[in-house]
């Protein structure tokens, strides 16, 4: 080149040509990685934001696809030993096939695929077998039945379950017709108790409007207490048998000497056992003395329990009353009596409510007294138990003995107590 004007002009040109293209190439590539940067900053800050939401309400994980493989992995491992058991089997079948199909042997390639089929069709009958029975279960049939003993173990334990469940269905509903046939007889039985002293005071009331004599209307008067009071106690002991028994009572557990309280309970009852000749004899040695209990229910107990030995004991027989300390140390409290009526009726049935000793249901109790003593010892986490042996009555109430008398002697001596009659 000469250093003329055209050639000074020319290269003038050609490097404002290459500075102007390496200018639009600079602002090219920051347009791009502007474009790219920015969506990229955006699709961050929205993950970052979509993550602290789901870490806020504790389920950022469920929704990542480890969560998702995890998932399916654990799926797969709750099957227990036939998943790696089906692998196995799948395995050695194509394996199996390959050789069969390379080496030409297309007889044994048949029987092997017609064994395969076999089992295949095998495994669909059982689960037809097992659908059909849940299709029965499902629409309230229970009598439905299949041989376990020719399915196959996966089957044969699904199957199994599907009986324990039937029979939990069975007690379930068996145990709600005899809650129905309980909720039937408890009406049948509260009607007549209320009805019968309701009866007796509209009677008297009604002779007491048309009466002359003065003497004759203090009688009258005194039978309308007599059932007024007879219905106010039926009443308080309803009360006193809902509380108990749905737990809607203060219960102040501590330490308790179950010597005193039995003298006190004894003591309040003496008149009405003299009434009866009830010989009372008591045997609380010291090592069963002292109960963990609130002592205001045990009081109840104990009062509930002596005003049925009044209504209930033979007259003229003794009741014994004695304490031991049992091997898992707790205090087990026995009262024992000879029965007025023979007991045709079990244990069970008599810490119902409104049941009787007496089907005759002369007596003026309301049936509740054993009910409400059951539900009062298990509020105070003891255990209470009828025994029955002909004529002979006894219930046992076992407490929890106070801590720091725990005694580490063996207590068969003292339990040959229950043995005397």
């Amino acid at each position: 080149y000469n250093n003329g004007f055209p050639d000074i002009a020319i290269n003038f040109y050609q490097q404002g040509y290459y500075y102007g293209f390496a200018k639009a190439s600079i602002i090219k590539y920051i347009m791009v990685i502007v474009g790219g940067v920015i969506p990229f900053l955006q699709f961050t800050l929205l993950f970052f934001l979509s993550l602290a939401t789901r870490i806020k309400y504790g389920n950022w994980y469920k929704n990542t696809l480890i969560y998702y493989i995890g998932t399916i992995i654990s799926d797969l491992l709750q099957i227990g030993g036939y998943f790696p058991a089906f692998l196995l089997g799948s395995f050695v079948f194509w394996v199996a096939f390959y050789f069969l199909v390379q080496l030409q042997l297309y007889v044994l390639l048949g029987i092997f695929l017609f064994i395969a089929s076999y089992a295949l069709f095998w495994r669909a009958y059982e689960a037809a077998l097992l659908k059909k029975a849940i299709n029965k279960f499902a629409n309230g049939e229970t009598d439905f039945s299949f041989h376990t003993s020719r399915l196959s173990h996966f089957f044969k334990i699904q199957a199994l379950d599907l009986y324990k469940i039937k029979d939990f269905a069975e007690a379930a509903a068996k145990k709600s017709i005899r809650a129905e046939h309980l909720q039937n007889e408890l009406i049948t039985n509260v009607s007549h108790d209320i009805k019968t002293p309701l009866t007796s005071i509209i009677n008297y009331v009604h002779l007491l409007q048309h009466v002359e004599d003065p003497e004759q209307a203090k009688k009258y008067i005194a039978v309308l207490e007599k059932q007024s009071k007879r219905l106010q106690k039926l009443t308080e002991d309803l009360i006193e048998a809902s509380k108990a028994s749905t737990g809607n009572i203060t219960v102040n557990i501590m330490p308790n000497d179950l010597h005193e309280l039995l003298e006190q309970a004894v003591g309040e009852y003496s008149d009405r056992f003299d009434a009866c000749k009830l010989e009372i004899v008591t045997n609380i040695p010291e090592s069963a003395r002292s109960v963990m209990a609130d002592g205001r229910l045990l009081w109840r107990i104990f009062s509930n329990l002596f005003s049925n030995l009044v209504k209930y004991a033979q007259p003229e027989t003794r009741v014994y009353i004695n304490s031991v300390r049992t091997i898992d140390n707790n205090i087990m409290i026995s009262i024992k009596n000879v029965s007025r009526e023979a007991l045709n009726i079990s244990a069970e049935e008599l810490t119902r409510r409104f049941v009787r000793g007496d089907e005759s249901r002369h007596s003026e109790g309301s049936g509740l007294g054993l009910n409400i003593v059951e539900n009062l010892v298990n509020l105070q986490s003891g255990n209470f138990n009828i025994v029955i042996d002909g004529d002979l009555f006894r219930t046992n109430i076992i407490l929890p003995a106070k801590p720091e008398e725990v005694s580490t002697q063996n207590p068969s001596a003292e339990s040959n107590v229950f043995n005397q009659d």
